[in-house]
């Protein structure tokens, strides 16, 4: 099946029964057929995460795939969380890696992301990982902290984002 597919795996996660036989692929399939899919489709996680049917497919690589495929969805989703936290599918993927496989340093460059693009470098260089830290280090961006999470809460709620842990 994979010698079939090859070159066209990202086509087949985009519908819903062809996504589930890649799902069986990844889940059931060797090692080796795991790293061929990664392959494949590692330069399209972000858009794929956003995806109604390929984000199982995704949190199928996450879950049954190495610790190396974790690694570059992380590299892969910086710089995009908050879009894709506003995101009905991505926020799932996000979840996903932040509750059950994100070590401490990658929760908090993840929550550093979400408390604002604008601070997120001067936040890594201080090595912050809470919010009252991220305030007291930047009380004359607290307004602008404070709308971008306000922003990210309101979206949450309005898409039923909010039921996750993530933004909590």
């Amino acid at each position: 099946m994979l010698a079939t597919a090859k070159g066209k795996i990202e086509d087949l996660c985009m519908a819903h029964d062809t996504s589930r036989i890649v799902e069986s692929l990844i889940q059931f399939g060797t090692e080796a057929q795991r790293w061929h899919v990664f392959g494949e489709l590692k330069d399209r996680l972000r858009r794929l995460s956003m995806s109604n049917y390929a984000r199982f497919v995704v949190r199928k690589m996450i879950v049954y795939g190495a610790k190396e495929h974790r690694l570059e969805f992380f590299k892969a989703l910086q710089g995009y969380i908050g879009k894709l936290l506003r995101h009905k599918y991505a926020s799932e993927v996000v979840e996903l890696l932040y509750n059950d496989y994100a070590t401490v340093s990658q929760r908090a460059a993840l929550l550093r992301e979400a408390y604002g693009h604008h601070i997120a470098p001067q936040q890594t260089m201080n090595n912050v990982q809470h919010l009252d830290e991220a305030l007291e280090l930047n009380p004359d961006k607290r307004q602008t902290i404070m709308a971008s999470l306000n922003d990210l809460l309101v979206t949450a709620v309005s898409k039923w984002v909010i039921m996750f842990a993530f933004p909590q």
